[in-house]
């Protein structure tokens, strides 16, 4: 079997939401049904099958969609659209907020996809082809796929939405320093989460008037609703953000305000004690002429006036609203 190959389905006409097998690859791909496959393009001669399958296509396309690094975007190519998305991350051990490229070569009846990590969308839409429930036409896999994509990523803000409910809550009501890591974590994947979105964002809402014909009218409109699903994703991202950093620095304010109290306490402490210590120095000193240094109470009478003279000083400091 051919690695390079995951998956290949028709999606229309007769035997739709039935796989290919490798040795129709070629006559499904040059027919009029809609067909669906998908490569692995860590695999090698992903490029020469490319070239080979899509002899008619612009050659400047299969090299783009075997670029190490690529950018969302929608490009017409004469009657085919050349597809570059973001899906979340779902690896193992693996930050969501990182999303994995996923490339596509569409046009009326094929569709080329390509992944280096595995894609939770492209999963659900094999899924949907095995239990007989393929996307008719290569325009509404588009559609589907932008649908699926969007709602991994609606799912995930509310994901950072509720942490950052979290956070503000325990700041409120106990705040410590170890709210800090937490806000500063939850900064960083808003921060990687938005670059990746408003990219894709700007993908979606850009290219409306340039769509080939063979996209209906429905097509179209499940393409502009997922930029503007996008458009709303990428402003609540703003507002996460912008409560994150209201939230580090009502933390910041209420641990300085404590910090700044206990240093307050232990200066009024060290003023009570500081003419205290210069008594107990004075009269702490060997030489000749101390008074009462042969009177016997003299001890216990030292010992009252410096109590007495620490309730005065905290009674003035209370008077001055000092402490």
């Amino acid at each position: 079997m051919d690695k390079r190959i995951l998956h290949a389905f028709l999606l229309g006409g007769p035997g739709a939401g039935q796989p290919v097998a490798p040795a129709q690859l070629a006559d499904k791909l040059a027919g009029e049904a809609p067909v669906w496959v998908h490569l692995d393009r860590t695999q090698d001669g992903v490029l020469d099958w490319l070239k080979s399958t899509l002899p008619d296509v612009d050659p400047s396309v299969p090299e783009a969609l075997m670029q190490p690094e690529s950018r969302p975007g929608l490009h017409v190519f004469g009657d085919g659209i050349l597809v570059m998305l973001r899906a979340l991350n779902n690896t193992p051990g693996q930050d969501c907020e990182d999303m994995v490229s996923l490339r596509l070569w569409i046009d009326k009846h094929r569709i080329i996809s390509l992944q280096e990590e595995k894609v939770r969308e492209i999963s659900e839409i094999v899924d949907l082809c095995k239990q007989g429930h393929p996307p008719g036409t290569t325009g509404s896999f588009l559609g589907l796929l932008i649908e699926r994509l969007n709602f991994h990523i609606e799912k995930f803000l509310r994901q950072l939405d509720a942490t950052t409910d979290r956070v503000e809550e325990k700041v409120i009501e106990q705040p410590d320093s170890t709210s800090r890591n937490t806000i500063v974590k939850t900064r960083l994947k808003v921060i990687t989460f938005r670059r990746f979105v408003a990219a894709q964002r700007q993908a979606l809402t850009a290219i409306d008037g340039q769509l080939p014909a063979w996209l209906t009218r429905r097509d179209r409109h499940r393409i502009k609703a997922g930029g503007i699903a996008l458009v709303r994703t990428v402003e609540e991202l703003d507002e996460i953000r912008e409560r994150l950093h209201v939230i580090a620095q009502e933390l910041s304010d209420v641990l300085s305000e404590r910090l700044n109290s206990h240093m307050y306490l232990l200066s009024v402490v060290a003023a009570i004690f500081l003419p205290l210590s210069f008594l107990t120095g004075l009269f702490g000193v060997n030489l000749a002429g101390i008074p009462g240094a042969a009177w016997e109470p003299a001890f216990a009478v030292f010992c009252v006036i410096s109590v007495i003279l620490g309730l005065l000083l905290a009674l003035v400091f209370r008077i001055m609203k000092w402490m």
